[in-house]
């Protein structure tokens, strides 16, 4: 499929001169290799009303339009709008796009925050595209942290202030966090279990029908039996209870967080607000089944990630030589 091509000053005269001497559009069209509804929209858009075409003129309009045209140009050029529109209906935020961008296409770049004053640009508001972003605000904010309250005591429970230094520096693959996503409390009480690698931020999502420490204990050792772990990090939870059992069962070192310190475990954190973009805070989570949760985070282990130069988890893993 042949790119289009504006016409030149040259064909243009070559038009001019040939409608002069009464050849048809098709014939001219031939001649220059060029359709003939081109040349018919070329002569009507710049002789309107029966005045005479004049190439010098149409020409000096021509470029007054591209110089419009590139001036009013939202995000570059159109490739670069329907890539970042594209892979906003994706889920993924302005940064991942603006890194994928040049990773797919070297050629073409744009900085994020271009991106996200094209969302929330005043004439952009009625697309409403603020509603593919993670928080979905209609106004940017700024980031602000949140309160934790309360806590339980577990027995024999180990400080994170004696967790390896290795998993602060996420050097080695192998150190994971876990945690718990809760629906309503007036809800069924199904919780998700949610489990995070450090290095390759590579998620494990598994369904439980109550959060006892029995259930929690089993769903982390399915979801995690078969990959790499050397310490898990939780917060004070109830369901943490067994972590003895965990430590003996998969030979890990197991560490807990500061009561009120929810950001010592941030990358479970952050992987659960991702996992919101699909199940809203206030949405019962019976209402979705295991294979549906498989999906969720199946397309989150599929998403480039800005801290892992823009390469997914799974092909961050699969570089360091696990089979995933």
């Amino acid at each position: 499929m042949k790119r289009y091509r504006h016409l030149t000053l040259e064909e243009r005269e070559i038009l001019w001169s040939k409608r002069e001497q009464g050849w048809s559009y098709r014939i001219i069209g031939q001649l220059l290799d060029r359709s003939h509804t081109t040349l018919s929209r070329e002569y009507k858009r710049n002789a309107p009303y029966y005045q005479q075409y004049v190439p010098c003129r149409a020409q000096k309009k021509y470029e007054k339009r591209c110089i419009k045209q590139r001036r009013n140009a939202p995000l570059k050029c159109p490739f670069v709008l329907l890539y970042v529109r594209k892979y906003l209906k994706e889920g993924w935020s302005p940064e991942i796009i603006s890194g994928r961008l040049s990773v797919d296409h070297p050629e073409y770049s744009i900085h994020f925050e271009t991106i996200y004053r094209y969302i929330y640009k005043r004439e952009n508001r009625r697309m409403h595209l603020e509603k593919h972003l993670t928080l979905k605000h209609k106004r940017r904010r700024q980031k602000n942290g949140r309160s934790v309250r309360g806590h339980n005591q577990i027995k024999n429970r180990v400080s994170i202030e004696e967790r390896p230094s290795e998993v602060d520096q996420r050097t080695t693959v192998g150190h994971w966090e876990t945690d718990l996503m809760e629906g309503p409390r007036s809800g069924s009480g199904v919780v998700i279990q949610g489990n995070v690698e450090r290095r390759s931020r590579f998620l494990k999502l598994r369904q439980m029908p109550n959060k006892t420490a029995l259930e929690n204990t089993v769903n982390m050792y399915k979801s995690l039996h078969n990959l790499p772990v050397s310490t898990i990090t939780s917060d004070n939870g109830r369901e943490n209870a067994y972590h003895e059992v965990v430590s003996d069962q998969m030979g890990v070192e197991y560490y807990f967080c500061h009561p009120y310190s929810s950001w010592e475990k941030g990358s479970i954190e952050n992987s659960f607000k991702r996992v919101r973009r699909y199940i809203p805070k206030g949405m019962d989570i019976s209402e979705f089944t295991q294979e549906q949760i498989q999906e969720i985070e199946d397309r989150i282990n599929n998403k480039p990630m800005k801290c892992l130069k823009y390469l997914k988890p799974v092909e961050f893993l699969r570089k360091e030589g696990y089979m995933i």
